[in-house]
């Protein structure tokens, strides 16, 4: 049995946010981990603010027993909301804390998103941000290329412009299909950060994603994402030596490089 879910560290669950829409709630009266009332392990209950009652993922005041579970949320007028089912585990490693001391996962790429304006229903003014702990293949590379030019009296293609950029490629595992769009979703989004499984913090540009259903119910799906960390190369027509002076510090980014 294919059982795939979102996942989460033992000290945090995943940031949730739903939009009251008239039901007249003003609090949370209870938070229960099916079958388990973790009310208190919250800093702060999310109550009524801007029309949205929002977690954003902080940590949470009891690390969580690991298994698979999902949340039962009563509100003060008696409304009953339910998440979608998630499994904690110690995405950290085994020796995991509250919180705990490694900021990466050696088993899950970890995605940090948010928006620096609301998008759609999503409330992002007041600070919300989603995380996902991603279980994946290796990444792949790949060196996609364009070029300007023209032919010359010979009949030979003389390129005048080039620029190369370096993409990565990464499959998932089977996933919910609600999870397809989350990921069309984050697409739309103007801050993604991607921090791998040594530690490094990359920004995520020009994400695209494809999914292919696995069986006849298209309830679960394999995607692959392909996305770049903005790693270009640009050759120009023109070439000049390159003048060092003092010390030099090369960032990140796109480089040019004049070739005549």
């Amino acid at each position: 049995m294919v059982r795939l879910e979102l996942i989460c560290p033992r000290h945090r669950l995943p940031s949730f946010q739903w939009k009251d829409n008239g039901d007249g709630a003003a609090s949370v009266s209870s938070i229960e981990l099916i079958d388990e009332d973790i009310t208190s392990y919250f800093p702060t209950v999310p109550s009524l603010t801007s029309g949205y009652f929002s977690y954003n993922g902080d940590t949470l005041n009891s690390l969580l027993d690991t298994g698979r579970y999902y949340l039962k949320i009563t509100t003060d007028n008696g409304k009953i909301y339910y998440s979608e089912w998630f499994e904690v585990t110690c995405v950290f490693g085994d020796d995991e804390g509250l919180p705990p001391t490694a900021a990466y996962s050696e088993k899950y790429l970890i995605l940090n998103f948010f928006n620096t304006c609301n998008l759609g229903d999503l409330l992002y003014q007041d600070g919300f941000a989603q995380t996902l702990y991603l279980e994946s293949e290796t990444m792949e590379n790949t060196y996609p290329e364009e070029e300007e030019g023209q032919k010359n009296g010979e009949g030979r293609f003389v390129r005048t412009f080039a620029r190369q950029i370096k993409k990565y490629l990464t499959r998932t595992k089977a996933m919910p299909d609600y999870m397809v769009d989350v990921f069309n979703r984050m697409r739309l989004h103007d801050n993604i950060e991607l921090i791998d499984l040594v530690g490094d913090s990359h920004n995520v540009f020009n994400l695209e994603v494809d999914h292919e259903w696995l069986f006849d119910d298209k309830y679960y799906a394999s995607l692959e994402l392909t996305f770049d960390y903005d790693e270009a190369v640009v050759i120009a027509a023109c070439c000049e030596n390159l003048t060092v002076i003092g010390t030099t510090t090369i960032d990140s980014g796109e480089v040019t490089i004049d070739n005549g």
